[in-house]
């Protein structure tokens, strides 16, 4: 088996085997029987729903023994976009599940074969295993301090009809500890699968695609739901939301996008493509300022410093051009469409004061964030145990919203250690970084990729600021993968023989 040199660390170096090793004769069988037997069933029970998803995972999974990465963008999709019901699968057998099952088979081929797992000696998969101990040990330990009332406790809620509704207080710590473990998999699956410069390019014009395709939703909420608190451009009450549930989430991901699109404005050569990417540009624009998301707000403005400030650095490209007609239709945008309201909520960034649009919501976040402090300071080592606040925080403070926060997320219910980890990965992505943005700055297939994910980087540390993003949301183990497959391929001394003829620039863009 042909080996490639690889980086897993700022200072170490190994050599691991290309992924993508097809699964022995025997455990093919084994699968292939099993999916008989599958069908078989669904087909006696009439379940032709079953059949169906069925029948499109065997193609996905039949791609994917040739093609590793597929599913790899595949499982990315899932994690940003709702799919319909009749892919999402039925009870256990969910796309997330067989995609989860079919690579631990990939990868545990490759380790029986290669006898290596230089996967788990990643700096950043070290940090997350042990965020996931701290996680399991600071929620035994809560069983023991805190009142187990999290079963009965009721609090009221007025939904969207004004008809008020009891429930029990949310304990989240068996999902998402699920979720967590989850992500943590991808991340693994990650790092072995995309293998080239290629694979990280269709990563990025995925991550775009999963942008765009959660656009429409949102749109169809402004437009059919308009008026009142529903003005504000989220997918919240549709079926199929996705990352658009949430009008925050909503103008980081066009934030996002934005940067996507000037990265590849970078990349092509072709004056249409370049014109037709800026429309785009605009189009996200106009919808981060019509979200009235004041975090949304700001993250734009220190986006367009950003992109002014290292246009410099990526030659060739106009970006300063760029940023210039983005100021110019954000202005158009904030003066021409935006309601009166949204323009009172956006300019109104002051938390002490006591009117205006959007003060209830800044209030709100205002003393969840003091309550967050006050559940840090009376646990401040271990926390209070992963999926823990909102019943603790409605039991101390009869409050159930979540911090808001992703730091003070992190102190309250992971305690201090919880946040050191957590800052040691980003520090880790950081030094990546810096190596990154050196060695890809003339690179025939990703010039200065490195800017584009510390611009990613940057906006995700902002954005957690005002959101809990670190444990569910994809970003953080995107962002992970990214640094440590960057970091890989710039070792790999024979990259060009296998690597640099993988260009798809040439014949799309």
């Amino acid at each position: 088996m042909s080996v490639e040199p690889i980086d897993i660390g700022p200072s170490h170096a190994i050599a691991a085997p290309r992924p993508g090793t097809p699964l022995p004769r025997s455990l093919l069988l084994v699968v292939l029987v099993c999916t008989a037997l599958l069908f078989g069933w669904a087909a006696a029970q009439g379940q032709i729903a079953v059949l169906l998803a069925m029948t499109i995972a065997v193609g996905l999974f039949g791609i994917c023994l040739y093609r590793s990465e597929v599913g790899i963008f595949v499982f990315m999709s899932t994690m940003m976009l709702t799919y319909p019901d009749i892919l999402q699968g039925v009870g256990p057998l969910t796309i997330n599940n067989l995609l989860g099952v079919f690579y631990s088979l990939l990868l545990l081929t490759q380790v029986y074969r290669s006898r290596d797992t230089w996967f788990m000696r990643a700096n950043e998969v070290r940090i997350f295993i042990m965020l996931g101990g701290l996680f399991l040990f600071s929620t035994a330990l809560a069983e023991i301090q805190l009142p187990d009332l999290q079963h009965q406790f009721l609090w009221a809620e007025e939904n969207r009809f004004d008809v008020a509704g009891y429930m029990a207080a949310k304990d989240y710590t068996v999902p998402w500890m699920g979720d967590f473990m989850t992500r943590v998999a991808f991340l693994i699956f990650f790092i072995n699968f995309i293998t080239t410069r290629r694979h990280v390019w269709w990563v990025l014009v995925v991550l775009l695609g999963c942008i765009f395709i959660a656009v429409p939703p949102a749109l169809y909420d402004y437009i059919v739901y308009g008026g009142g608190e529903e003005s504000r451009v989220s997918g919240k009450l549709m079926s199929i939301k996705g990352w658009t549930g949430n009008a925050n989430r909503f103008a980081f991901m066009c934030l996002l996008g934005i940067c996507l699109m000037f990265y590849f404005i970078h990349l092509s050569r072709r004056t249409s493509i370049k014109i037709l990417l800026l429309v785009g540009v605009i189009m996200l624009v106009t919808l981060v300022l019509l979200a009235a998301s004041r975090s949304g707000f700001i993250g734009l403005v220190l986006l367009g410093i950003w992109l002014f400030i290292r246009g410099g650095a990526m030659r060739r490209s106009g970006l300063r051009l760029g940023v210039a007609l983005l100021a110019i239709s954000a202005a158009l945008t904030f003066t021409t469409l935006a309601p009166d309201d949204v323009q009172e909520r956006l300019l109104n960034l002051n938390p002490l004061n006591p009117e205006g649009e959007g003060t209830h919501s800044t209030e709100k976040r205002t003393a969840t964030i003091r309550q967050s402090i006050n559940i840090f300071t009376d646990h401040p080592w271990f926390g209070i145990g992963l999926g823990n606040f909102r019943w603790v925080n409605l039991w101390y403070h009869f409050n159930n919203k979540p911090p808001h926060n992703s730091y003070l997320w992190a102190l309250a219910e992971g305690g201090l250690f919880c946040l050191l980890l957590y800052l040691a990965c980003f520090g880790m992505m950081i030094r990546r970084l810096n190596r990154i943005r050196k060695d890809y700055l003339d690179d025939p297939v990703l010039p200065h990729v490195g800017e584009l994910i510390t611009a990613y980087l940057l906006l995700f540390l902002f954005f957690s600021l005002f959101a809990d993003v670190w444990l569910i949301e994809i970003h953080i183990y995107l962002l992970a993968g990214l640094c440590i497959v960057l970091s890989r391929l710039t070792s790999n001394r024979r990259r060009r023989v296998w690597d640099a003829s993988a260009s798809p620039i040439s014949s799309i863009i």
